[in-house]
C-alpha cells in the first residue's frame, strides 16, 4: 500500500511515540504528554471513533483478542488537527480494573517518522559516544528496575566496563568491610541515599575503595542525577571526576543539605534560593506554581502515615517526571510542593503540562485501591507579568491555590488580575478573592436559602434578582430558560453571542440527563458525533460548559434552565452543582405553574 499521501504537516508529525490508557467505552483514562499532544481535544472521544472507518473492524478484533496476548496493529487514527495518521500500535491489558472494565494500554509510533528518527538516533549515539571517548572521566549508571550499578569509561566509541554489581551487594560489602574508613563509608552512604531518593542533581565525594576494584582505587567527586520517564525514575547517571581538582564555592541548592530527606526534592530554602537566582538573571516566562495534595490528612488518617509517605514520594516522582528539564521542583513541607517552570513556550503549553501532572497523579492510584484516588490543586503566577519580586509572585500563586481549593479542588488556577481581582501583597491576613472568584460554601448556602424563601414568597417577580445573584456567586457567564414543546428561549441574562433561540432537544441528548433532570458538562466539544445538533448550537453560541436542569409536568410540557460558561474552561464542584440544581428546579416549577 502506498501511503505517501499521509506524509503531511499535521500536528502528529511532531509526535513520534506516545502512550494512552483506556477505560470503559474505549475512552481515554490517561495518556502521557505525547499522547495528549497527539489527540488534542479529540481525547474526549472513544478511540473507536478516531480510527479510520476502514480500520475500525481490525481494532475491535484486536480488543476481542487481548486475552490471548498483546496485539499489534498498523492503523490510521485522527490526530489533534483531524488528519489521519498511520500508526504502529501495541495493545495490552495493564492490570487495572476500572468500574468493572479491564483497562488497556495503547503504545503507538508514527510510521511516517520511524526511519528518520532511527537514523537521527544512530547519529546522535555515535556523536555522544565520541564526546565521551574524548574525556578521561569515569561514568556511573544505576538502573532502578534491576538494582544494577555499572561504572565504565569510553575509548573511542566503545565503553569499557570497570565495575558491575547489584547496588545492594555493594552496600552489604561496605557495611561488613572493616578496612574501609568511616569517612569513606559515610561518603558511600550519602551516594546511596541520593540514588535511592532519586535526587535530580547532587555532588558527593566517594572513595573508589568501596568498589574493591584496583582500577577504581582513587577518590572521586561525583556529580550525578536521576532520569525520569513514565511517571517514575529509571536511571541514575553521573560523572566521576578526580578529587585532585579544587572545588569552588557552590550554591546552597547544589549541596547535599539542599535535599528533602523524604522525597529527594529541593527543600524549602533550596527551591526558594534557586528561584531567586533565576529571577535575578532576568529570565522571562517563569511560572511560579504552588501545589498541594487535596485532603491529604484523610489519606494519613485512613491509611496511615507510612502509606501517606508513599503517596508523597509517588507524587514527587510524577511531578519531576513530567516537568523534566523545564523547571525545578521543591517541597515546602507536608503535602505542599513548589514548581518553578522555565522555558515554557506559552500559557497553552503550561496548561497542557499542568493537566498532565494532575491526570498522571490521579491515574497513579485509579483502579489500584477501591474508592481511592489522589488529586491535587495548583495555583500559578507568572514573571514578569504578575510581578518581579519573589514574595509578590509567591503570594499571587498562593492566592490562586486558595481559589482552586475553594472552587472544589482537583484543578489549577493561573492568576489573572482582571478575573480574580487585585491582590494586596502587603496584606498578610485572610486570603483575598476577586469579585468573580468563588465565595465560601457558607456564604453560598446563606444566599441560596435566602433566594428560595424569596422565590416562594414572591414567585417569578424575584427572578431577575435570583439570576443576578446566581451569576455573581457561581461564576456563571449566562443563564437561559427554554420552555414549551419546541424549547423556545423565553428568558436569558448574560452577554450571549449567537444565542440559541430554539434548543435542539435530541433524544440522544435527553438521555444524558440524570434521574433528577440534571446534566453537567465541562467540555461540550465531546458532544460532537453524539448529539451533533446540540454541539453545533453550543459552538455557535460560544458555550464551552454548562449545568442544565430540566423539568416536565404530566401534560408533557417542559422547562429547562441552562447555566452557561463562554469561551473558557471551568470545572464546577459537586457542591455548586447541587446548589444550581436546587435553584434551577424551583424556578422550573414556578415557570410550569404559571401556565
Amino acid at each position: 500500500m502506498n501511503i505517501t499521501g499521509y506524509r503531511n504537516d499535521s500536528i502528529a508529525t511532531k509526535v513520534y511515540y506516545g502512550k494512552i490508557s483506556l477505560k470503559d467505552g474505549y475512552t481515554v483514562a490517561n495518556a502521557d504528554e505525547y499522547g495528549y499532544y497527539f489527540l488534542g481535544t479529540n481525547s474526549c472521544y472513544p478511540i473507536t471513533e478516531l480510527v479510520h472507518p476502514d480500520d475500525k473492524a481490525s481494532l475491535l478484533e484486536a480488543f476481542d483478542r487481548l486475552h490471548e496476548s498483546m496485539q499489534c496493529l498498523i492503523i490510521r487514527m485522527r490526530d489533534a488537527s483531524d488528519k489521519y495518521v498511520w500508526l504502529y500500535m501495541t495493545l495490552q491489558y495493564n492490570g487495572r480494573i476500572l468500574e468493572g472494565f479491564e483497562s488497556i494500554d495503547i503504545r503507538f509510533n508514527n510510521i511516517m517518522q520511524m526511519q528518520d528518527k532511527f537514523e537521527r538516533y544512530v547519529r546522535d549515539v555515535d556523536k555522544y559516544r565520541h564526546f565521551l571517548g574524548l574525556s578521561s572521566q569515569v561514568f556511573y549508571e544505576y538502573e532502578y528496575k534491576t538494582d544494577t550499578l555499572m561504572i565504565y569509561r569510553y575509548r573511542g566509541t566503545k565503553n569499557v566496563m570497570l565495575f558491575k554489581d547489584l547496588l545492594s551487594n555493594v552496600e552489604k560489602r561496605v557495611d561488613a568491610d572493616e578496612s574501609i574508613e568511616p569517612k569513606d563509608k559515610s561518603g558511600f552512604e550519602t551516594f546511596l541515599t541520593c540514588i535511592r531518593n532519586g535526587v535530580d542533581e547532587f555532588n558527593v565525594k566517594l572513595s573508589g575503595a568501596v568498589f574493591n576494584e584496583e582500577t577504581l582505587a582513587s577518590g572521586y567527586d561525583i556529580k550525578g542525577g536521576t532520569i525520569y520517564g513514565e511517571d517514575g525514575r529509571y536511571l541514575s547517571v553521573g560523572v566521576m571526576k578526580s578529587t585532585s581538582r579544587a572545588k569552588k564555592e557552590e550554591a546552597y541548592y547544589l549541596t547535599e543539605a539542599a535535599r528533602d530527606a523524604g522525597t529527594g526534592l529541593l527543600n524549602k530554602r533550596a527551591i526558594s534560593e534557586y528561584t531567586m537566582d533565576r529571577l535575578n538573571e532576568g529570565n522571562t516566562s517563569l511560572y511560579f506554581a504552588i501545589m498541594d495534595i487535596d485532603d491529604f490528612k484523610k489519606v494519613n488518617d485512613t491509611y496511615g502515615h507510612m502509606f501517606g509517605d508513599q503517596v508523597l514520594s509517588k507524587v514527587s516522582e510524577i511531578i519531576r517526571s513530567v516537568v523534566g528539564q523545564r523547571g525545578a521542583v521543591g517541597r515546602f513541607g507536608g503535602d505542599e510542593f513548589f514548581i518553578l517552570f522555565e522555558g515554557i513556550e506559552d500559557e497553552a503549553d503550561l496548561r497542557r503540562i499542568l493537566r498532565i501532572i494532575n491526570k498522571h497523579i490521579q491515574w497513579a492510584y485509579n483502579g489500584v485501591i477501591d474508592n481511592f484516588t489522589v488529586t491535587t490543586s495548583i495555583g500559578i503566577s507568572k514573571f514578569p507579568e504578575d510581578g518581579t519580586a519573589y514574595d509578590v509572585l509567591f503570594k499571587k500563586a498562593d492566592k490562586s491555590l486558595y481559589i482552586a481549593k475553594a472552587k472544589g479542588k482537583n484543578r489549577y488556577i493561573i492568576y489573572n488580575e482582571e478575573k480574580h481581582g487585585k491582590i494586596d501583597v502587603n496584606d498578610n491576613g485572610d486570603r483575598i478573592l476577586g469579585i468573580n472568584s468563588v465565595l465560601s460554601n457558607e456564604k453560598k448556602l446563606a444566599m441560596v436559602s435566602g433566594l428560595i424563601l424569596k422565590l416562594h414568597e414572591q414567585g417569578l417577580s424575584a427572578l431577575d434578582e435570583a439570576l443576578a445573584k446566581i451569576q455573581a456567586y457561581f461564576d456563571v457567564d449566562g443563564i437561559a430558560i427554554y420552555k414549551g414543546s419546541d424549547w423556545q428561549r423565553v428568558y436569558s441574562v448574560g452577554k450571549y453571542i449567537g444565542a440559541i433561540e430554539k434548543f435542539p432537544m435530541e433524544d440522544s441528548y435527553v438521555s444524558k440527563f440524570d434521574e433528577n433532570g440534571v446534566y453537567s458538562e465541562n467540555n461540550v466539544k465531546c458532544l460532537k458525533g453524539q448529539c451533533q445538533e446540540v454541539a453545533d448550537a453550543f459552538e455557535h453560541q460560544e458555550t464551552t460548559g454548562c449545568v442544565q436542569v430540566m423539568l416536565k409536568n404530566e401534560s408533557g410540557n417542559g422547562v429547562m434552565m441552562s447555566f452557561d460558561i463562554f469561551n473558557r474552561t471551568h470545572k464546577r464542584s459537586d457542591t455548586d452543582k447541587s446548589y444550581l440544581t436546587i435553584i434551577g428546579r424551583l424556578i422550573c416549577e414556578l415557570m410550569l405553574d404559571k401556565e
